[in-house]
């Protein structure tokens, strides 16, 4: 029963079917609403959280990195992992190069001025003559990578700071010698440094006078120069990785030979003076430097001409005085004793005009009244007697040893206590260059 005023049926119908629709979208809009309110709370906890995590991953990044720069630093974590992060390319440029044309060559000089920023890879070249008995190997690098006499990490070194194994009296293996081999296989045992005295002659045959290797008086270790040069020159061509240091002796003739003639008669071969390096003052380059600019030679000389003031008559900007940037050890050994005996004595500067020399020279071996002592090297020339004196030399003088010369090449370990030297110098330089980027970081 309807009263008055109440809607017809059909109208109540009417009123339904058309507030559903707002009904509906009222339902959504509160539904949507709250849904978006869920949403929103969601996505601010999600980012405190992630913030929560990204502060937490900060702080353990940051910690770690200074763990571990603290580790290198102290020396309880090794460099290697980390040290190509800082050092970046090889091709630290050309610094030094040399190369500067010498006024007094012979022929023309072909130095040239800095290399292309190659970088010389590595490739065994011919082995060691059948003569040699050699157990240690020199020739460490990876195959096709990048190598300085004989390391990877020597390439770092400069070449003042680089250990030379090096042969006294290298031109004299017969007769009354020094050593029990030629030259040419002590280059391709590993040593690089060679000291070679230069004398003039008179030749047999002709009576002219000729410039030869002699040890003190013509006759004796007599070696022809120009076949020597050419030996040299050959194995630099053969292995263009590795660089040899040559100081030679001014020894014999009336007058004695001079800087400049000693030049002028290497100059006649091809190559030798685009592989010799000039020194222009300052600090020596790297080995990589050097070898990027084709420089193989490093050419020093002592005794004869003074030669402090290489524009001096006589003398060559191409074979400075080596007493000029060295000082080296006393070499008047007549005992096993007295070398070990006394270190203070043995490794005392006897020879060198510099404060601060860019090399220290170590002479390692005896010579008794009949001449070179074969059984004194097979002591002093061993591992445990090298390592003993080279530790105290640079303890007691404050330099480090980077030449040591030996008597009888074969004998001992003087190669593998060289490289071994070289691998903790090149780590040591790794370390420091990682702490002065650090430093540098942080500030």
């Amino acid at each position: 029963v309807r009263g008055p005023g109440t809607p017809s049926r059909k109208t109540s119908s009417f009123l339904i079917v058309i507030s559903v629709p707002f009904w509906t979208m009222a339902r959504d809009s509160s539904s949507n609403s709250k849904r978006r309110s869920q949403i929103r709370a969601h996505i601010e906890r999600s980012s405190a959280g992630l913030n929560k995590k990204w502060c937490i991953l900060s702080m353990f990044l940051f910690f770690a990195i200074l763990g571990i720069a603290f580790g290198v630093i102290f020396g309880v974590i090794p460099t290697d992992f980390v040290t190509d992060l800082f050092n970046g390319s090889n091709n630290d440029g050309a610094q030094n190069g040399g190369g500067e044309d010498d006024d007094d060559s012979n022929t023309g000089g072909d130095g040239g001025g800095e290399g292309p920023g190659l970088t010389l890879t590595y490739t065994p070249s011919q082995s060691p003559t059948s003569q040699l008995s050699m157990s240690y190997t020199f020739m460490q690098c990876p195959q096709n990578g990048e190598c300085c006499n004989g390391l990877e990490s020597s390439c770092d070194l400069k070449a003042s700071e680089i250990m030379w194994p090096t042969v006294h009296n290298a031109m004299h293996d017969g007769l009354l010698g020094n050593n029990d081999g030629p030259l040419e296989d002590a280059l391709e045992a590993g040593y690089r440094g060679l000291l070679l005295d230069v004398c003039w002659c008179d030749n047999q045959d002709t009576q002219e006078r000729v410039l030869v290797f002699c040890h003190g008086i013509c006759g004796l270790g007599e070696r022809n120069f120009g076949d020597v040069i050419s030996n040299i020159n050959t194995f630099l061509d053969d292995n263009p990785t590795e660089i040899i240091l040559i100081n030679f002796e001014i020894s014999y003739g009336n007058p004695k030979p001079t800087p400049h003639e000693i030049w002028s008669a290497m100059n006649q071969y091809d190559g030798i003076a685009k592989k010799t390096y000039i020194h222009q003052g300052g600090d020596f380059p790297t080995m990589r430097q050097l070898l990027q600019n084709s420089k193989q030679l490093l050419l020093f000389k002592h005794n004869g001409l003074n030669c402090l003031n290489t524009s001096d008559d006589g003398c060559t900007k191409r074979i400075p005085e080596f007493f000029k940037y060295a000082v080296e050890t006393r070499y008047e050994f007549d005992s096993v004793a007295a070398i070990k005996d006394n270190y203070s004595y043995s490794c005392e500067g006897d020879r060198g005009f510099v404060a601060n020399p860019d090399f220290y020279h170590i002479n390692n071996f005896v010579t008794k009244i009949i001449g070179p002592s074969i059984d004194a090297a097979k002591t002093i020339n061993e591992r445990s007697f090298l390592e003993k004196r080279i530790s105290e030399c640079e303890r007691i003088t404050k330099f480090n040893a980077n030449i040591v010369s030996v008597d009888f090449w074969q004998q001992g370990d003087l190669l593998e206590v060289a490289q071994e030297i070289n691998k903790v110098r090149a780590k040591s330089l790794r370390r420091r260059s990682l702490r002065k980027y650090i430093y540098d970081w942080f500030h």
